[in-house]
């Protein structure tokens, strides 16, 4: 099934694995692998709040491997596109929670907002870009 959101995202990280693919310096990548990682905690968050029906940005994985190392953040950016590969089929107008940011209780039903799929995956590829 086409969905142009999920194929949005897909080719920022296509875009991503392309250029990691060009460094040959553990010291470049050093430069750039936080950036990489951070976007891969967002995918996985909202894979995982897909699953249990809130997103939870702030719980993100911080996987300091893919961020200090070319090799696994290549393997990363593939895993990433099959996951969002997998959405594709999903009810994009669905509704599904998200913690605001500064929200401290995840037990108060005022620290979660609510918010869709398609703008949830939306959010994630212009975070991608930025």
């Amino acid at each position: 099934m086409k969905n142009d959101l999920i194929e949005d995202c897909v080719s920022v990280f296509k875009q991503g694995s392309e250029l990691l693919q060009t460094i040959d310096s553990k010291d470049i990548y050093a430069h750039i692998g936080a950036h990489f990682r951070h976007c891969f905690d967002f995918v996985d968050c909202l894979i995982l709040g897909i699953e249990n029906g809130k997103i939870d940005y702030n719980k993100r994985e911080r996987n300091l491997q893919v961020e200090t190392d070319c090799k696994t953040g290549l393997a990363k950016i593939d895993e990433t596109i099959e996951m969002l590969k997998t959405l594709a089929v999903l009810d994009f107008s669905q509704t599904i929670l998200v913690r605001h940011e500064r929200a401290s209780d995840v037990t108060d039903e005022k620290s979660w907002c609510v918010s869709t799929l398609a703008r949830e995956v939306e959010f994630l590829q212009s975070h991608t870009v930025h």
